[in-house]
């Protein structure tokens, strides 16, 4: 697989998972959730970063 299709479904597995947690916050009115924003971006940034690796990795082979 190419690079640019690797970056693209990370980055639509990580947004997809973004909208999914953010759809569930605003039908719930806990106030606790507003803590899971921080681990939201943080999730979002690793599967980017994951997507950048792997495709690094197939570059180098």
């Amino acid at each position: 697989m190419n690079k640019p299709l690797i970056q693209i479904l990370f980055a639509i597995a990580g947004f997809s998972y973004f909208s999914f947690v953010s759809y569930l916050q605003l039908n719930t009115l806990w106030q606790g959730e507003l803590i899971l924003i921080p681990v939201q971006i943080f999730a979002v940034m690793y599967f980017w970063q994951q997507g950048q690796r792997k495709s690094l990795n197939i570059k180098k082979n």
